[in-house]
Parts: C-alpha cells; sequence; structure tokens
C-alpha cells in the first residue's frame, strides 16, 4: 500500500512538473510570437 502511494505521489508529481513546463514554454512562445 505504502509503494503504490508513493508510486502515485511521484507520478501526480511527475506531470504537475510536466503541465509547470509546458506553461512555461507555452509562455515563451507567446512572447517570442508578440515580438516578432
Amino acid at each position: 500500500m505504502a509503494v503504490k502511494r508513493k508510486n502515485l505521489a511521484r507520478q501526480a508529481g511527475f506531470t504537475l512538473l510536466e503541465l509547470m513546463v509546458v506553461i512555461v514554454i507555452l509562455g515563451v512562445l507567446a512572447i517570442w510570437w508578440c515580438r516578432t
């Protein structure tokens, strides 16, 4: 049970991190798009 919970938490953390990375990349692209 503890291992399962740990894996779920790890997966959630990775998805959250990926989401943040995607948002940052989109923001940078939007700024770059506005500049050109």
